[in-house]
């Protein structure tokens, strides 16, 4: 599958945490979606110079690896990033914002005790 395609499709999730920094858990309708970055150390002494570092895009829809897609290019392994360091940024906002507000909630509770 070509990138930009795989990209586009996890555009659709709706992205709600982050358990690291290399893992971020979001919903697409009712189902569970997991996406992880592993990195790949080049072993062939050709590709070290011209890409040492691979990026492997793992994503799990209900537990289940559905894709499992590594960087073919230098220039791939910065879209992989640059698409999962915004999407964790969106997540990590929602889940502030959703701790934010049960704190709010949990005070008011306790206020009212």
């Amino acid at each position: 599958m070509e990138l930009q395609r795989l990209l586009n499709k996890l555009e659709k999730v709706e992205f709600n945490n982050s358990e690291s920094s290399k893992k971020i858990n979001g919903l697409l309708g009712t189902n569970e979606v997991e996406v992880s970055l592993n990195t790949e150390i080049s072993n062939n002494l050709t590709d070290i110079k011209t890409m040492p570092i691979q990026i492997v895009l793992l994503v799990k829809v209900n537990g289940a690896v559905v894709m499992n897609w590594g960087a073919e290019t230098n220039e791939d392994n910065s879209k992989i990033v640059e698409f999962f360091v915004k999407k964790q940024a969106q997540a990590v906002t929602k889940e502030m914002r959703l701790k934010d507000s049960e704190r709010k909630i949990a005070k008011i509770i306790f206020d009212t005790m």
